[in-house]
């Protein structure tokens, strides 16, 4: 299917609506390691067992990415085994509905452009409401376009976002929180993923007007849903934060990640422990206490979520890591509450690996296709029961991950000083 643009009023008040030789290769391969992530996977741990009743689960949302096919001329390579079907969620929301777990559902702008896809999808959103569950709408592009939103894509991106707001008016929906999932441009994920990391270098992807442009794109769309009656949230990957612990804002830039100058109702900090284990051997749940605690300072009088995980690599990266157990998950949702995270701003991505458990295999893609087996799983066990208050101690690994971080942040300012002559 060739990728369309959605067109769409603005939104009224009311309508719900070039670097140093020796610079720019290493940081090409300190961000090729750090943002994607690859390795083993996560240590073997016990299940949790069983519980009789859900009602005291520790986590608020958990996300669905429903991508079996992306509406785009090139596509991702989706496989079946890596996505959420819609009868899989479906028959899922009894467990979800007993566990007060919600949906953060990830749609692609495809889904907006058909009839018959809008309204499945529409389908799917009322029957998660009937279940006594809150949808908040992920809105992505097609992989033509880039997948992810950010500084680099509004002129396709804010057209989608009133496009779903304007049918899920016409629905008879109540407004509710929209997330924009702030992620870097996909060609520059693409080259970081590859072994041609000349496409990969700082001069190529910072731009700074553009990014105040950017920056100034998403404060409008901000005040539009809010004018709309809903609020809106910013999720992002956990380096970003990185970018605070000096003057500058180069990591921001070079991911075209919009962080600062809107009026966000919760900004989220995607802390995926299982995709930074090989970065970080050893990585433990400190690193989500230590991360979310940060997150937490940086942005006084916002709203802080965190995603954790993975349980399941999903359908965009899906060679990342994931958890060997729900043992893993209940640790890094006991650090969250303990660095001050509220339960119901903590989302686990994804509901496919609840239902399926760990892989088998080290890596889903290195698996024969007859060989995607998962082991015996039960899928309460994952809505873990953290007890509060119980601060992890504090582990080495998260430390050489935060200097593995400063350092790249270090390259792209030595990059930008030698693009300037200075």
């Amino acid at each position: 299917m060739s990728s369309r643009r959605l067109s769409h009023p603005q939104l009224q008040p009311g309508f719900p609506a070039n670097p140093g030789r020796s610079y720019g290769p290493l940081v090409s391969s300190l961000l090729l390691t750090l943002v994607v992530g690859c390795g083993s996977s996560d240590e073997p741990g016990r299940q949790t067992p069983s519980q009789s009743s859900l009602a005291d689960t520790s986590f608020g949302f958990v996300g669905v990415e429903p991508i079996e096919e992306d509406g785009s001329d090139a596509g991702v390579g989706v496989s079946a085994n890596l996505v959420e079907r819609y009868d899989e969620v479906r028959q899922a929301l009894p467990m979800l509905s007993e566990a007060k777990v919600s949906v953060a559902l990830i749609l692609q702008a495809h889904k907006l452009e058909i009839a018959e896809e809008s309204e499945a999808l529409f389908a799917l959103i009322k029957d998660i409401g009937a279940a006594g569950l809150e949808v908040v709408p992920i809105p992505v592009l097609s992989a033509d376009d880039g997948y992810f939103p950010n500084a680099t894509n509004t002129e396709i991106y804010l057209p989608v976002v009133r496009e779903l707001v304007a049918q899920w008016k016409q629905q008879g929906l109540a407004p509710t929180t929209l997330v924009v999932d702030m992620e870097p441009p996909r060609e520059l994920t693409a080259a970081l993923g590859s072994l041609d990391l000349t496409k990969a270098v700082p001069r190529d992807h910072i731009d700074r007007a553009r990014y105040t442009e950017g920056v100034a794109a998403y404060a409008a769309l901000a005040d539009e849903l809010h004018a709309a009656g809903w609020k809106v949230a910013v999720t992002t990957q956990a380096a970003l934060l990185a970018d605070y612990r000096d003057d500058d804002d180069d990591l921001r830039q070079y991911f075209n990640v919009v962080l600062d100058g809107v009026s966000w109702d919760q900004i989220d900090f995607q802390l995926y422990r299982s995709a930074y284990t090989a970065q970080a051997p050893g990585l433990d749940a400190y690193f989500v206490y230590d991360f979310a605690r940060t997150a937490i300072e940086q942005f006084p009088g916002t709203k802080v979520g965190v995603g954790v995980g993975l349980t399941h690599p999903g359908p965009v990266f899906p060679d990342t890591n994931t958890f060997a157990s729900s043992e893993s998950l209940r640790e890094d949702v006991q650090a969250a509450v303990a660095a001050g995270v509220p339960r119901e701003l903590i989302t686990v991505y994804n509901l496919k690996g609840i239902l399926l458990g760990p892989p088998q295999c080290e890596k889903v893609l290195s698996c024969k296709p007859s060989e995607y087996k998962y082991e015996a799983n039960d899928p309460r066990s994952w809505f873990v029961h953290a007890e509060p208050g119980q601060v992890p101690e504090d582990g080495l690994s998260t430390k050489v991950l935060w200097e593995q971080l400063d350092l790249m942040d270090g390259l792209l300012n030595v990059s930008e000083d030698s693009q300037s002559g200075l």
